[in-house]
């Protein structure tokens, strides 16, 4: 894996494309947003948790624990998922294109 996409969390390093591809190998995401928080924003030393936004592209039903069960195998971190609209990860009328990693812990 390029180094360049590796990326610290958890103590452990998660490969940016290991954890894109575990997403999308499932046909019914239109769309999806990686994040990345500290459990408690308010301390900095709190542990890393890593969040999926997905938007489905049919039928939500058991989309979450499938993708958590995929990206666990993939990468050996269990995100929490959260089933969102497709608007709420990407606007096309604010970004040319939607931004696929947000990092806001605490620098």
């Amino acid at each position: 894996i390029d180094p360049v996409f590796l990326w610290p969390l958890l103590a452990a390093t998660i490969g940016f494309s290991l954890l894109f591809g575990a997403v999308q190998m499932h046909a019914d995401v239109a769309e999806f947003q990686a994040v990345v928080q500290h459990e408690d924003e308010a301390d900095p030393l709190s542990p890393d948790m890593l969040t999926l936004r997905v938007a489905p592209a049919g039928d939500a039903r058991d989309l979450a624990p499938r993708i958590a069960a995929s990206v666990k195998a993939a990468v050996g971190v269990t995100p929490l998922v959260e089933i969102v609209a497709k608007d709420a990860i990407y606007d096309p009328e604010r970004s040319m294109k939607s931004k696929r990693l947000l990092d806001l812990r605490a620098r």
